[in-house]
């Protein structure tokens, strides 16, 4: 029976997406195989690893969410911005003297203060970008950025991050060529659908790709104001099996909803 498991059953098992009926098959099968508490515990192992190699991007991601917070209620203030300019500063110190300094600020709520400069050149915020997704791929030598339509195989580890460009609220979901959903965000069914508007996220778990051919489109649902995502999943099922290498859209999305797609090929 363990044979039968899947590498993407057991993302979807540590992911919490499964039903209790599905978590309870796997966690039987889990007591009688130690091939695949191995596998199981490599998921877990490969998902601390490549979040610990990005811990460095969560820590700015929040200074940069403090700082935007403070800037927010500074921003009726009329007294003129300090000497430093937070562009300036981006590019005139590394990374962990940005952290560092930033940190030291927080404590303080800066008057007109530019905060966009910020991780411009460190991949946290881009100006003016739009909503969009980013692929990695997990390799022996750490994660490298996965490109649009870059040919990977069964087997591949690949950790997806978001950036909302000032959206409040998502979803990401992945279509493959079986037809198959996988909503890789929210991680929970019945969430609230909030993204954090600035910065780049990184989503928790990553994502082991199966042996579903020719092709799978990741995508990114996004609205300003609250939406009820869940009753997108029918709709997207629907259209599901009709999607292919060249027809990614998916059509009837109510009005205030958009959709950023990224693209992988597999190989066979």
């Amino acid at each position: 029976m363990t044979d039968k498991i899947s590498q993407l059953r057991l993302e979807q098992y540590v992911l919490g997406e499964l039903t209790q009926s599905e978590r309870d098959i796997i966690e039987r099968a889990l007591e009688h195989s130690e091939q695949l508490r191995q596998r199981l515990q490599a998921i877990e192992d490969s998902n601390r690893e490549f979040q610990s190699q990005h811990n460095h991007e969560a820590m700015l991601m929040q200074i940069q969410q403090r700082i935007d917070r403070n800037s927010r209620i500074a921003s009726s203030e009329s007294e003129p911005a300090p000497w430093f300019s937070w562009n300036r500063l981006a590019y005139a110190l590394p990374v962990v003297a940005v952290m560092v300094f930033a940190t030291l600020l927080l404590n303080q709520t800066p008057t007109n203060v530019t905060t966009t400069g910020i991780g411009e050149d460190i991949g946290i915020r881009l100006k003016g970008a739009k909503p969009h997704l980013k692929l990695y791929l997990n390799t022996k030598e750490g994660p490298q950025s996965v490109a649009e339509n870059q040919p990977l195989k069964q087997g591949d580890q690949l950790q997806l991050s978001y950036i909302a460009a000032g959206f409040n609220y998502g979803m990401i979901i992945s279509i493959d060529g079986n037809g198959m959903v996988t909503k890789h965000f929210p991680y929970e069914q019945h969430s609230l659908f909030t993204v954090n508007p600035s910065g780049e996220f990184m989503l928790h778990n990553s994502y082991v790709l199966d042996n579903a051919p020719r092709f799978e489109h990741f995508y990114f649902l996004y609205a300003e104001k609250k939406i009820d995502f869940e009753k997108m999943i029918p709709l997207i099922e629907a259209q599901a099996a009709h999607i292919n290498e060249t027809q990614r859209e998916l059509s009837g999305l109510p009005q205030g909803m958009e959709q950023s797609i990224f693209t992988i090929r597999k190989m066979n």
